[in-house]
Formats: C-alpha cells, structure tokens, sequence
C-alpha cells in the first residue's frame, strides 16, 4: 500500500518503468527492496520474494482502511484448482486415514503456525498453535489478513484448523474436512451452530439472525474469508444467501469450492 498521492505514485511509476526498461533496475534491488519491505510487516515472511502475498499487500488500489475499493478479488494463489466436493478433496490431497489417524500423512502434509515459529497467522492470538494443509495455509493466511483490514473489530479469541475425526464426530460419518487440514473453525462459543426446519433459518446478519449470534462473525470478516476459497458454514453454496439452509456452522470455513448444499463438517 502506497502512502502517496495518485499524481506522486505515477510519476514515480513512470520512473522506475523507465529504470526497468534500461536495464538500471536489477532483481538483485527488487530483492533488496522487498525484504526490506517484508520485514516492516509481521504477516508476511521475509524471503526476499516478491509472491502473491507480498505483491497482494503491495496492491496500490487500496481505500484508506486497508480494503480494495469495490470489496475483495478472488486471490489467486499458488494452487492450480480447488476440490469441489468429497472426491476431489480425496485426488488433490490424499488419504488421511480411513479408520484412524494417518500420521505419516500428517506428518507430509500438515505444518504448525505459532508465534515461536516465526509464522503465527493475522488475527489469531500468540498462544494458539493452529495446524492446516501446507498447501492450504497461503488461502488462510490471505483470508485472515483481508479480514482483519476488513473487520478491524472483530477480534479472533481462538482458531483452531486440523484434526482427525468425523463429522459432527460421530463415528460411521464421513470424514470432517478438518481431517485434511482445510477447515477452520474461529470462536465456537461466539459462532455455535444451530439447525433449523427447512426454510425457518434466518438471513445472516438479519435482526432474527443476529438475536441468535449478536456477537458473531460480521458480514466483512466472512466476504473476506469467501474471496480467497473459504465456504462459510452459514452459507454452503455460497449464493449470499443463508435462509436455504437447515444447519447453520457459523464457526465453520473450509477451502472447498460449494456449487450446492454442504455434505458435512
């Protein structure tokens, strides 16, 4: 984000284009200048890359609070697609254990973010060790970055990502998506789910809905989260409607492309 004036940012632009052009700017100053940038900045690592994360924070069409003028873009990042349902989440990231726990699946595909390691996720408290897909990890740490610009308020008391177990944890249910790694679930105690008879559920952030969850997840945090792959759990098909469905996650984001109604959590 430019802290310049439109005419300054131009002319500047035009400048350096120029620079580029004549062979005066190198990568070895893009490489200086982005790890200098990068270490100014405790959500981004500072490898010196100019990736899509450090590219997305450089993203000049930002309103003054941090926000792109128009809401949030789909992000493209580092994965060529996204699974769609059950089977597709199977081909593009294994078996994590059929009757039990795979621990060596686990153990090449999940990675821990902390503040130890030096890679603890926006948003998320200093205490919490959160586990997700590797792959996975870069659509998180993007969504919670764009929700924090976008929620300031919203403040995560706890986050947690991957763990072994059926839906709903009831045994004989299919895995949950949490078993892969590529599902979060942020603050149960303030965004429980609930079921409702079909066609009683409420429109999310309606007065009916928010008399349910007042101190939920606001509408910003979520549309933050759905730009970079996440189904919200109150909203599956991801249509910006709610009131559809008959069970309400409202805890609940997996990085599972909806077209329909949810198989499960």
């Amino acid at each position: 984000m430019f802290d310049m004036t439109p005419k300054d940012a131009a002319k500047a632009i035009a400048y350096n284009q120029k620079q580029l052009d004549a062979g005066e700017i190198t990568a070895e100053h893009i490489t200086a200048l982005t790890f200098e940038y990068q270490t100014r900045r405790e959500d981004l690592a500072d490898d010196g890359m100019l990736g899509p994360l450090t590219r997305n924070a450089l993203d000049i069409s930002y309103t003054d609070d941090g926000v792109p003028e128009g809401g949030w873009q789909s992000w493209d990042g580092p994965l060529d697609e996204q699974p769609v349902n059950r089977r597709t989440t199977y081909d593009m990231f294994g078996d994590p254990g059929k009757y039990e726990q795979d621990k060596a699946w686990a153990r090449d595909n999940i990675m821990e973010c902390h503040e130890r390691l030096g890679n603890r996720l926006p948003g998320v408290p200093s205490k919490w060790w959160v586990k997700v897909h590797k792959a996975v990890e870069p659509y998180l740490r993007e969504g919670l970055r764009r929700a924090q610009l976008s929620a300031p308020e919203y403040q995560i008391e706890r986050l947690g990502g991957y763990v072994w177990r059926a839906i709903r944890h009831r045994r004989g249910n299919p895995l949950s998506m949490h078993s892969w790694g590529i599902a979060i679930d942020i603050d149960p105690h303030r965004n429980f789910s609930r079921k409702f008879a079909k066609g009683e559920g409420p429109e999310a952030w309606s007065p009916a809905y928010m008399a349910i969850w007042p101190d939920g997840l606001p509408e910003p945090f979520v549309r933050a989260m759905q730009s970079c792959g996440f189904a919200w759990g109150s909203d599956w098909d991801e249509d910006g409607l709610s009131h559809d469905h008959t069970y309400y996650d409202a805890m609940h984001f997996e990085w599972v492309a909806r077209d329909g109604h949810a198989n499960g959590v």
